[in-house]
């Protein structure tokens, strides 16, 4: 019954209504006797200060004057028919010597030891009449005096104590029951609109995710609710978006395995026979065939290694041994290995590299790292072109954001590497360091199967750097690679190699 969220929302409010409502009540009651006691007896002690002044100043004029008590009753009932409450007059010891309704005359009672309150001349509190019921009074003190006798008496009005607790229930009952229904209907209204603003965003979410599970990786939910839904729509988003860019980099994947794997198979499948077979006769056909086949396993192998990287960086196996590097000697060794292949198309190769540059990290990763950059550069550079690589130390711009790991390390070696190639259209540079992904989508043969740049990304990143790329069409592109290098890390590096 109560499966699903907006019902147990729902259900839960209700209960936590009917729960308040039932608390208010039980509190109500354990209130209004007390309140009612105390409400009477300011009432009582007003009506009294009302009447009592006017009718002092008679009793002290028939006391004066002799006037028995039996002849000042009907004057008295008189005076007192404008009050709704029960008078008394009542002599120093206790003893009624007038009662209105003329029931409690000649009996006693004690007030001076139940009073509550004493303020300006006037006591209340409750006491027990001669019928042995709970009354409340106010009285007053009257004095008056006979042929210079004084006789103190005291009036008083009283009135009974407020009824039992299952009276105040059927006076209370039927205004609390519909205060209670309208504030039940009204908060129930109330967390209807809370519960669709909390199950409509879910609803999305939820169809979302089935649109998802059928292969419609492009889905987005709209970032609204309560701050924790915005939060899950925003990491679904981020999920979808992720598996999103691993389907299409799978994709690639597949596109570009099959392609420059099959490739070199081909050509070692068919020179391997052309040799089984004698189709090369001569030694110069022999030894071209040998040499295609070499260079075409040469080729599958550096594939295989970068796919084995790429597991190793999935598994997080890739561990970067922390001593100094040279910079300056390590990139000059990848510029004089790769100086045949820039000349061959008529490439300058520029460098500016200052003598002292040293990070710490894994020399061979950085200089797979390096080599992959400036490889890249002579393949997009036309012929005529030029390559400039520059060396030096600096602090990178926004900081923070790029290593927020090294905020105490000022200082990091800067490496850029420009060409004066086609560039990168701004499509194609959010994608750049995607795996499998390749700016030029011509598929020449040897081109890779565009692991390099999220290769060299990764280990980049394994070194505390970061990687930035500029690009414009037509203006070349130029890759800048950050790498932390501080003296402390580089004497500990030492220190232990010792």
């Amino acid at each position: 019954m109560f499966k699903g969220i907006r019902s147990r929302l729902i259900f839960s409010y209700i209960i936590v209504i009917l729960v308040a409502l039932a608390v208010a009540f039980l509190a109500l009651i354990l209130v209004s006797r007390p309140l009612q006691s105390r409400f009477i007896e300011m009432r009582l002690v007003s009506e009294l200060s009302r009447i009592s002044l006017p009718l002092k100043q008679e009793l002290r004029r028939n006391f004066l004057a002799g006037t028995p008590l039996e002849r000042l009753s009907p004057q008295l009932n008189n005076r007192l028919t404008s009050s709704n409450a029960r008078v008394l007059i009542l002599r120093a010891n206790g003893q009624i010597v007038f009662d209105s309704q003329e029931m409690w005359t000649g009996k006693t009672i004690d007030l001076s030891s139940s009073a509550r309150s004493r303020q300006q001349g006037y006591t209340s509190g409750r006491a027990i009449g001669p019928n042995n019921k709970e009354f409340i009074y106010a009285a007053t003190p009257l004095a008056a005096g006979a042929s210079g006798n004084a006789s103190k008496f005291h009036l008083a009005l009283i009135s009974p104590s407020p009824r039992t607790t299952t009276t105040v229930l059927g006076d209370l009952w039927v205004g609390f029951l519909a205060a209670g229904l309208i504030a039940f209907f009204l908060a129930i209204l109330l967390g209807l609109a809370i519960v669709r603003s909390v199950t409509k965003p879910l609803q999305s979410i939820a169809q979302a995710a089935e649109s998802v599970a059928q292969g419609d990786y492009s889905q987005r939910v709209p970032q609204q609710g309560p701050t924790e839904i915005k939060r899950v729509a925003l990491a679904f988003n981020s999920m979808t978006r992720q598996v999103q860019a691993s389907q299409i980099a799978m994709q690639d994947f597949v596109s570009n395995v099959s392609h420059d794997l099959k490739t070199p198979l081909t050509s070692i499948q068919g020179f391997s026979q052309a040799l089984l077979e004698g189709a090369t006769q001569d030694e110069a056909s022999r030894q071209r065939a040998a040499t295609i086949i070499f260079d075409e396993a040469t080729r599958m192998r550096r594939l295989v290694e970068e796919l084995l990287d790429l597991a190793r960086i999935d598994a997080g196996q890739i561990t970067i041994d922390r001593e100094p590097v040279v910079l300056t000697s390590l990139l000059k060794a990848i510029l004089n290995s790769l100086t045949p292949q820039a000349a061959a198309k008529e490439i300058l190769l520029v460098k500016d590299i200052d003598s002292l540059l040293t990070v710490v990290g894994n020399g061979d990763r950085l200089t797979q790292v390096f080599t992959n950059l400036i490889d890249n550069a002579i393949k997009h550079t036309p012929q005529g072109g030029q390559i400039r690589v520059e060396g030096s130390t600096a602090s990178p711009p926004r900081f923070d954001r790029l290593t927020p790991s090294l905020n105490k390390n000022k200082r990091f070696a800067k490496i850029t590497i420009a060409d004066t190639g086609s560039g990168i259209q701004p499509e194609d540079m959010e994608r750049i360091f995607e795996r499998f992904y390749q700016v030029d989508k011509s598929r020449k043969q040897g081109q890779g199967l565009g692991l390099g740049l999220a290769i060299a990304h990764n280990i980049v990143k394994a070194h505390n750097g970061h990687i930035q790329v500029q690009s414009a069409p037509g203006q070349g592109t130029t890759f800048t690679v950050w790498l932390p290098t501080t003296e402390a890390d580089i004497s500990t590096a030492i220190s232990r190699r010792k």
